[in-house]
């Protein structure tokens, strides 16, 4: 579905944002979710946790915010994210603790 992140993209986003109360409401799948969180997960290991930070949340802040939100919804297990699972800091989880870090 997402073939890359880019700023028409976040645009949709950004429309679609504008009629719902909740980023949740928005119904993005779990496909679609791990789709954005491939597409994430690859500008991460190429600019770093804390420049992916950076430039997510600069360029690209409707995305970022759609996909923690669904990340959230489908990734919530049990009192834990599946990201926290079996985590042992590995360049998801840096990512995770510099977006808790600028937010």
């Amino acid at each position: 579905m997402y073939d890359k992140l880019t700023r028409a993209l976040d645009a949709q986003f950004s429309e679609q944002i504008k009629s719902v109360e909740l980023l949740g409401e928005l119904g993005l799948s779990a496909e679609s979710c791990n789709e954005l969180g491939q597409i994430i997960g690859e500008r991460i290991r190429h600019w770093g946790p804390a420049e992916a930070t950076r430039i997510l949340i600069e360029r690209y802040p409707c995305s970022l915010a759609v996909y923690l939100v669904a990340q959230g919804i489908y990734g919530y297990h049990g009192g834990l994210l599946e990201r926290d699972r079996a985590c042992h800091w590995s360049t998801k989880c840096q990512f995770w603790l510099a977006v808790g870090s600028v937010l």
